[in-house]
């Protein structure tokens, strides 16, 4: 069994390979971390940790660990200057390190759907030779659903900044715009609607207004690319019984959090996403998927 050792974390890089991105990462979005560590007079889980050879720099890298790599850090430049970085140390090869991180970083709710889409997409040529087959297999994961991953993955950057908060969009948001952007028909037109829709954003900002909720981004994305396509033209609308209008429809709480938000609306069914706030409490939840399944009936 590895031992645990203390580090100064300064002496400890992030592995590249992990799907959280560090420089995203900060006192704000850390708080509870931070402010667990200095209740409990330190880091109490020790991070998994490999050693590095030929950097002058550093001594390991963090494999999975990241928030308490940053949040050991930031304490220590803030009025905790003997704390130590706590990590256990393992030998392994890049994709056991990848599949490591990865097993942690599904448990964890701030971890965008975004970034790990495009760890998956670094992964599959760097780990596993660009066989999704191959690598479903060994993340214990579906074939359909790294597709998908991987479909969002080569979303743009441009696109993105549409969105208020790209790290809160969801895969089921974002998968049926990134399947727009594949098609050469409909993708410049999704990418004159993204720079409208970012610009619209700006202009909110400056006036002190709410952004373009996500699913009115994803609405608007989508529309955009009707006109371009002969194929989408062709095809029925999304459902015979619930008009346009209802995707982006929601259910607020008392204070203005969102609780159930239409996502989408097809032949299949309907696409709900469950937002996760403080105070919200399941049987809140049932009782605005009620009300929402009401308001689309009428």
């Amino acid at each position: 069994m590895a031992s645990q050792i203390a580090l100064d974390p300064a002496r400890v890089r992030v592995w590249p390979g992990n799907a959280r991105r560090y420089d995203r990462l900060n006192a704000i979005n850390c708080r509870d971390l931070i402010d667990s560590m200095i209740d409990a007079g330190g880091q109490q889980v020790p991070a998994l940790l490999r050693r590095v050879e030929g950097d002058p720099d550093f001594d390991f890298e963090v494999i999975a660990g990241v928030r308490r790599h940053f949040a050991v850090s930031w304490l220590k430049a803030h009025g905790h200057p003997h704390l130590q970085f706590l990590g256990v140390v393992h030998e392994l090869s890049d994709e056991l390190a990848f599949f490591t991180a990865d097993l942690e970083n599904r448990t964890r709710k701030d971890i965008s759907d975004i970034e790990r889409a495009r760890s998956y997409r670094v992964a599959l040529d760097s780990h596993y030779h660009g066989n999704q087959s191959r690598m479903a297999a060994r993340l214990r994961i579906s074939k359909g659903w790294l597709s998908k991953m991987l479909t969002v993955a080569d979303v743009p950057d441009a696109i993105l900044e549409a969105f208020e908060n790209v790290e809160k969009v969801s895969l089921a948001g974002l998968y049926p715009v990134a399947r727009l952007l594949h098609d050469p028909a409909t993708a410049g037109a999704v990418a004159e609607e993204a720079a409208r829709i970012a610009a619209e954003n700006g202009n909110r900002c400056w006036d002190k207004a709410k952004p373009i909720p996500e699913p009115e981004v994803i609405r608007r994305l989508k529309s955009a690319a009707i006109g371009r396509s002969p194929s989408l033209q062709q095809k029925p609308p999304a459902s015979s019984s619930l008009p346009a209008h209802s995707i982006g429809l929601e259910v607020q709480s008392p204070d203005g959090h969102s609780i159930v938000t239409v996502i989408d609306v097809d032949t299949q069914g309907i696409t709900l996403r469950l937002h996760n706030h403080r105070g919200v409490q399941p049987q809140d939840v049932l009782k605005a998927v009620a009300k929402l399944m009401e308001e689309l009936d009428r």
